[in-house]
């Protein structure tokens, strides 16, 4: 984390009344999601006919992966 993000996340932490260890808190309570936690939130409120992925960069270039790859 750089020294901005590390001061915005202390402001945050100030402005919001939070307790002083809350950083290290968020970060356990993010760490701890599992593969399977993110696969049942998103079977639940993701829908693959109308999810769009977007691929930003040199079409010439990533043309064939994508072609190739499961989102095609």
């Amino acid at each position: 984390m750089g020294v901005g993000a590390a001061i915005h996340e202390l402001i945050g932490i100030a402005v919001h009344d939070f307790p002083a260890d809350e950083s290290s808190r968020r970060l356990a309570r993010v760490l701890a999601v599992s593969k399977e936690d993110i696969r049942l939130v998103a079977s639940k409120y993701l829908a693959p006919d109308r999810v769009r992925i977007l691929v930003e960069g040199n079409a010439a270039a990533i043309k064939n992966q994508i072609a190739s790859s499961a989102w095609a």
